[in-house]
């Protein structure tokens, strides 16, 4: 741990998952007010946030395969800014599909990290200290995803709108979509190598 805390890599990769966790789950938690805010009724919010959940889910297991097939990691990097475009169309958009498909890009963007820091942290750090690594940044995003609803609520108390606090957070995803662009290529490692069990009878 002490080794990869002196690492930019660290810090690139710690600062954009987190960043992002945090944000698209204050997005997650408040669909319904954002939507409602818009005139959605409440069984329309709710479809949204089912959509933005499932997506969510099936794109952890789509962006790793993409993960395991191209040896870079700046193929992260438009499937994090879905998002961004995600929030657009859920602020911007008007009527059930385009918030449906707000939703679902809000899912790849939520999915995508989730799906791709257990390999980022692989592919960086290896395998020896693997554990206190990744758990240090599930703390850091655990921390993350428990302010920033917080701060958004507080943000539609002073303002009356959740507009000013959504550009926030647009500005906020794109920043870790540019650090990610940051992060250096990998090299081939013993990770790469299939593993083989022997059977004896």
């Amino acid at each position: 741990l002490a080794e990869a805390l002196r690492t930019k890599t660290f810090w690139l990769v710690l600062a954009a998952v987190a960043a992002g966790g945090g944000c698209l789950t204050a997005i997650f938690s408040h669909v319904v007010p954002i939507l409602a805010e818009r005139g959605a009724e409440l069984g329309t919010a709710t479809t949204v946030v089912g959509v933005f959940a499932l997506v969510t889910a099936l794109w952890q297991v789509g962006s790793g395969t993409l993960l395991d097939k191209v040896s870079s990691p700046r193929i992260v990097v438009p499937m994090y800014l879905a998002s961004v475009a995600g929030l657009a169309v859920i602020e911007l958009g008007s009527g059930l599909p385009a918030w449906l498909l707000g939703g679902a890009l809000l899912g790849i963007g939520l999915g995508t990290q989730y799906g791709t820091m257990p390999m980022l942290v692989a592919r960086y750090f290896g395998l020896r200290h693997f554990g206190v690594i990744i758990g240090v940044m599930y703390s850091a995003i655990i921390i993350a995803q428990g302010i920033t609803p917080v701060l958004l609520d507080h943000a539609f108390d002073l303002q009356g709108t959740y507009r000013f606090a959504l550009a926030a957070i647009g500005a906020g995803l794109t920043t870790g979509g540019l650090l990610l662009l940051m992060l250096p290529a990998w090299k081939q490692s013993s990770i790469d190598q299939p593993v083989t069990t022997a059977i004896h009878p």
